[in-house]
């Protein structure tokens, strides 16, 4: 209680010294010290008085996080700052395709279970399964080391064409020997899942609107049509948004005329964008 007080007082110390240097130097009464009314400034010249002035050392970047965080929590529920590695992620995602391995996996009691494969990619080629435990990489033991969620996608992905060597363990026992596995393009679609329910029922779920949500959709509905699908049912469940315009790319093709799907606009912006429907599929 006492350090935190202390460390309050200082910083109220350092800005009325702030306060009375820029006083003293502009001959000037004004109570908006450190450019407050400067609206670009504000935030970026406290953090810097902070930095040059404050008792203790301080991780700069991860408290300018925490003040981005902070500000972007007060807009709406869907405004989220991403650091530049989950920004990555999120491009590779929406776009379908990055290098690396094509593995999803999740972290259980400090151990790498693979939940989920791209299918025919490399980890798939490879034989690696559902279920499997990762317990090295190319040597270095992984598991039971509390390893950075950060350090693991630095181990994993790398350029294609490079090999990486996993030690697996299945069904609690370790395989003889690890994985050799070649990194490649790896492709993801947005559908999670199309197929046929019963004789005339179709079912698609669509995991996020990417850069080819549009024509993933349209040719698994084509492939379902094919074999005799007259109704859909449509799971959007767990879907995370995306792009905008995939999404008016998607649904027009469920409509059969021209109507409004959805525009832009904003406190800053006219409407700009409508997006009709096109002919459906």
């Amino acid at each position: 209680m006492a350090a935190t007080y202390g460390a309050a007082l200082l910083l109220g110390l350092l800005l009325g010294q702030n306060y009375a240097d820029e006083n003293t130097h502009s001959g000037t009464n004004s109570l908006l010290p450190l450019g407050i009314t400067d609206k670009t400034g504000k935030v970026q010249r406290m953090i810097d008085l902070i930095a040059e002035n404050y008792v203790d050392s301080l991780n700069i970047d991860q408290l300018q996080d925490l003040a981005i965080d902070e500000i972007v929590e007060q807009l709406d529920p869907y405004s989220e700052y991403l650091r530049p590695n989950q920004a990555q992620k999120q491009h590779e995602a929406l776009e379908g395709s990055f290098e690396g391995i094509g593995i999803e996996y999740y972290n259980l009691n400090d151990t790498l279970m693979t939940v989920g494969l791209v299918t025919g990619g490399p980890a798939q080629r490879a034989g690696m399964r559902v279920g499997d435990k990762l317990i090295a990489i190319d040597g270095d033991t992984i598991a039971g080391v509390n390893i950075s969620e950060k350090a693991i996608e630095a181990k994993v992905r790398g350029r294609r064409g490079t090999t990486i060597e996993l030690s697996i363990n299945r069904n609690g026992k370790s395989l003889p020997l690890p994985l050799k596995i070649i990194r490649d393009r790896v492709d993801v679609s947005s559908i999670d899942a199309a197929y046929i329910l019963d004789s005339a029922t179709a079912y698609i779920k669509i995991r996020r609107f990417g850069a080819k949500t549009s024509d993933d959709f349209k040719s698994a509905l084509q492939q379902l049509k094919k074999e005799g699908a007259q109704r859909l049912i449509l799971d959007l469940r767990e879907n995370g948004g995306g792009y905008f315009n995939a999404a008016p790319a998607w649904a027009s093709q469920l409509c059969v005329d021209k109507r409004l799907i959805g525009y832009t606009e904003g406190a800053h912006e006219r409407r700009t964008a409508d997006y009709p429907a096109a002919r459906g599929v």
